[in-house]
C-alpha cells in the first residue's frame, strides 16, 4: 500500500501583464542557447533514479549514452548523467514546473551545463531539451515542448514567442557551425502543421484528473483536491500599491467561488504574522511584496506550493489525493487587475488545477485561452476551460462549453485561370474558435495553407484544386468541413469579330453603333468618346454590345471588350459625321395646264426648294400614277403630242418628298381649208 504522507508539488506561474516586459520564458534565439551551453549532445536515456540531495531536495538522475557530441566534452559513445530537479523518493514527491523529464529509451538533443563529474543539467529548463519526432513523410524533426507542442513565452524583443519545428539534420549542422564560431542563417524551420506531431485536443467529456497537476508515485498518477472544495487563507504582509488588499483578495477568491456547476469556497481569515513559505504547517498563507529573488528569481512572479497526503477522496467517479496545505508567494510591483489575476491564477493551483496549455501524458484538454494558461493577461475572469475544470473536479461535471460545429460548409466554385475564389465556413461553439485551411480532401492534413487561419480564404489555383478547413474550439474535438472544389475552367481571351462602323447623320438624328466579340463568357463592354485607346472619356452606362448616340457635331467612338482571361481588346474607331439640318422639298411653280396644237413639242418645268440634293421624277398620267416615267430633271421636253394627256412631278430629298397636281395638256386639231384655183 502506498503511503504519500507529505508529497509536495511546486507550481510556478510565469506571468506577463500587458503593461510589463516580463515573460513566461524570455526565449532567446537558438544561436544564443548554443553559445550559452557548455555541452551539446544527442543522447539516448538508459534509466532513471530519484534521490534526496544534501539540502533535502529531490533530484532525478538519468544515465545516458552520447550518440553524437556537437559541443563540449561529451564525445560519441561516452556515458553521462542528466540530473533534473524533481522526482519521487519513497512516499515523498516533488514536481517542479519548467523542468523536462525523460523516459528510458528516449532520444533527445540536449543543451547542457555541467553540475558535477560527468553530470549535466539542461540550460533554461525545458528550453534546453529537443525531442526527435517524425513528420508525415517520416522525416526526422526536432521539437521543443513535445508533450504540448508549445513553448509559452516571449522573445527578447517582447513579441509573443512562436515555437517552430526544426528539420533535424539541418538544425544539427547549424549547431555545429555556431559552436565553431560561425553565424549561419537559421534556415532549418519547417511548417509546424506539417510536423506530424500529435497535439493534445480539447474534449469536454473527460475525467476530472485531466485538469489536475498530476502527482506520480509508482504506477499511480492523480491530482490532489480539497475534499469539500473549501479552504481558508491568511495573508502575510501587504502589497505595495494595493490600497485595499482584502478587497483584491476577495476579488481573486470570488473568481473561483462563483464558478458555475461547482462547489468551491475559498475563505479569507485576514492578515496574520509569521509563517514560513512552503512549510506544511496546516496554514494556507499568502505572502505579498516579495523580492525578485529566491523562488521568484528571474521571470517568475508568482508561485504556489501544494502539500498532499496519501488519503484519497472522490468526486464524480474520479479519485484524488487529499490536499492539506497550500502557500502562495507574489512578487512586489504588481497592482490592480494584474495583481488580482496573479492571485486568482495561484489560487487555481491551490485548487489543484494545472496549466491549461500544459497537458501531461494522457491528458487531452488543451487551450491557451484560460486563466490557468501558463502566461496570462491582466484579466482574472474564468474562461471555458477554467469553468470546466472547476465543474469536473469540484462539481457536477457539467460542461459550460459548447464544442465546435460547422453551420455553413465552404462551397465549391468555378473560376477562370488567373481569377480568385473566396471560400468561407460558418461555425458555432464556445469562442474563441480557431481555423486551419488545408489543400486536399477533408481530413488530409498533409498540406496546410500557411497563414490561412481565419473563417475564410481567397485562393487562386492554376488547376482544379480541393480545399477544406478544420475548426477547433475550447472543448470537444475539432470538426472538419466538407471538401470544397475550386474548378479552373479553360478560358479563351476576348477578340472582336465585327467592328463598329462609321456613319453620317443630320443634326438632331441618332446613330446606332455596335460591336461583335467572341471569347469565354461573360464578356464586358465599355464605350468611350475619342480615338481607339483613349480612355479619358468613358460613356456612362454604355456597357453593352451596342449604343445609340446623337452627337451635335462630328464625333468618334470606340469600345473596349474585356473577358475572363487575357488582356482586354480595343475596337477600331467609328466616326459619326453630323451634317446640317435637312429641309424637305417644296414645289413653288410648274408649267401650267394649256392647249397646244397637235404634233407640237412641249417643255415642262418646275421650281422647287429644299435641302440639296433634290431628285425629280416626271410622270405621264393623273397625279399619283407612277406607271409612266417621263423624265428625271427639273425641266423636260415631251412630244410631239398628238392627243390630250396629263403630267405631274415628284420632288424628293433626304428629308422627304413633294408632289405637284395634274398638269392638263389639251391637243387641238386644226382643219385645212381647200384652196380654190
Amino acid at each position: 500500500m502506498m503511503s504519500l504522507h507529505s508529497a509536495r508539488i511546486a507550481s510556478l506561474l510565469f506571468f506577463v501583464p500587458l503593461a510589463l516586459s516580463g515573460a513566461t520564458y524570455l526565449v532567446p534565439p537558438d544561436a544564443d542557447l548554443v553559445r550559452q551551453a557548455e555541452t551539446i549532445a544527442v543522447v539516448t536515456i538508459q534509466s532513471s533514479h530519484s534521490h534526496f540531495t544534501g539540502e533535502g531536495a529531490i533530484v532525478t538522475d538519468y544515465p545516458a549514452v552520447v550518440e553524437r557530441g556537437l559541443k563540449g566534452v561529451a564525445a560519441a559513445g561516452s556515458s553521462i548523467i542528466i540530473r533534473q530537479a524533481g522526482g519521487v523518493v519513497g512516499d515523498v514527491g516533488l514536481a517542479v514546473s519548467g523542468q523536462p523529464s525523460f523516459q528510458p529509451g528516449e532520444r533527445a538533443l540536449l543543451m547542457l551545463r555541467q553540475v558535477g563529474e560527468w553530470r549535466f543539467t539542461t540550460i533554461a529548463g525545458e528550453l534546453g531539451k529537443f525531442s526527435f519526432v517524425l513528420d508525415a513523410a517520416s522525416r526526422p524533426l526536432l521539437v521543443r515542448g513535445a508533450t504540448t507542442g508549445e513553448i509559452f513565452g516571449w522573445d527578447v524583443a517582447g513579441r509573443r514567442h512562436s515555437e517552430g519545428s526544426r528539420d533535424a539534420a539541418a538544425f544539427l549542422r547549424y549547431i555545429e557551425e555556431v559552436a565553431a564560431g560561425g553565424r549561419p542563417p537559421a534556415g532549418y524551420f519547417v511548417e509546424a502543421a506539417a510536423a506530424g506531431i500529435r497535439r493534445a485536443t480539447p474534449d469536454s467529456h473527460v475525467p476530472g484528473n485531466d485538469y489536475m497537476m498530476l502527482f506520480e508515485a509508482g504506477s499511480i498518477r492523480r491530482g490532489s483536491r480539497w475534499p469539500t472544495g473549501s479552504f481558508t487563507t491568511e495573508s502575510v504582509g501587504t502589497q505595495s500599491g494595493v490600497s485595499n488588499l482584502a478587497g483584491s483578495i476577495g476579488t481573486a477568491r470570488g473568481v473561483w467561488n462563483g464558478a458555475p456547476n461547482a462547489s468551491i469556497s475559498i475563505g479569507y481569515a485576514g492578515p496574520t504574522s509569521g509563517g514560513t513559505y512552503g512549510e506544511n504547517d496546516g496554514r494556507n498563507l499568502m505572502f505579498f511584496d516579495q523580492p525578485d529573488s529566491g523562488p521568484l528569481a528571474g521571470s517568475v512572479v508568482g508561485q504556489a506550493t501544494v502539500w498532499a497526503s496519501s488519503a484519497t477522496n472522490t468526486n464524480g467517479g474520479d479519485t484524488y489525493f487529499t490536499t492539506v496545505d497550500c502557500d502562495i508567494i507574489v512578487e512586489s510591483g504588481f497592482t490592480g487587475t494584474t495583481f488580482e489575476a496573479i492571485l486568482a491564477h495561484e489560487l487555481g493551483h491551490c485548487l489543484g488545477f494545472r496549466h491549461s496549455n500544459e497537458p501531461q501524458t494522457g491528458q487531452v484538454t488543451f487551450t491557451t485561452d484560460a486563466l490557468m494558461n501558463a502566461s496570462v493577461a491582466s484579466n482574472y475572469a474564468l474562461r471555458a476551460w477554467d469553468q470546466d475544470a472547476a465543474s469536473h473536479v469540484y462539481g457536477s461535471g457539467a460542461s459550460s462549453c459548447t464544442p465546435p460545429s460547422i453551420t455553413t460548409q465552404p462551397q465549391s466554385a468555378t473560376i477562370q485561370a488567373g481569377q480568385t475564389a473566396t471560400l468561407s465556413v460558418g461555425a458555432a461553439g464556445t469562442a474563441p474558435l480557431s481555423y486551419q485551411w488545408y489543400v486536399g480532401s477533408s481530413g488530409d492534413t498533409s498540406r496546410p495553407i500557411s497563414g490561412a487561419t481565419s473563417s475564410s480564404i481567397t485562393v487562386a489555383p492554376t488547376t482544379t484544386t480541393d480545399f477544406w478547413v478544420r475548426v477547433s474550439g475550447q472543448c470537444g474535438t475539432p470538426v472538419n468541413s466538407a471538401t470544397a472544389r475550386v474548378t479552373v475552367a479553360t478560358c479563351t481571351p476576348p477578340s472582336i469579330t465585327s467592328q463598329p462602323q462609321s456613319t453620317t447623320i443630320q443634326a438632331g438624328q441618332t446613330a446606332t453603333l455596335s460591336v461583335a466579340a467572341s471569347g469565354t463568357a461573360p464578356l464586358s463592354y465599355q464605350w468611350y468618346v475619342g480615338s481607339s485607346g483613349d480612355t479619358s472619356r468613358p460613356l456612362d452606362g454604355a456597357v453593352s454590345t451596342g449604343i445609340v448616340v446623337a452627337p451635335a457635331v462630328t464625333t468618334s467612338f470606340w469600345v473596349r471588350v474585356s473577358g475572363q482571361c487575357g488582356t482586354p481588346v480595343n475596337s477600331a474607331t467609328a466616326t459619326v459625321t453630323v451634317t446640317a439640318a435637312c429641309a424637305g422639298p417644296a414645289i413653288t411653280s410648274t408649267t401650267p395646264s394649256q392647249t397646244i396644237r397637235a404634233g407640237s413639242l412641249l417643255t415642262l418645268t418646275l421650281t422647287a426648294s429644299g435641302t440639296a440634293p433634290l431628285q425629280y421624277a416626271w410622270f405621264e398620267g393623273p397625279a399619283g400614277d407612277t406607271s409612266r416615267l417621263a423624265g428625271s430633271s427639273a425641266s423636260i421636253t415631251v412630244g410631239p403630242l398628238l392627243r390630250s394627256t396629263r403630267y405631274w412631278v415628284r420632288v424628293t430629298n433626304a428629308c422627304g418628298e413633294a408632289r405637284s397636281g395634274s398638269i392638263e395638256i389639251t391637243v387641238a386639231n386644226v382643219r385645212r381649208r381647200a384652196v380654190r384655183r
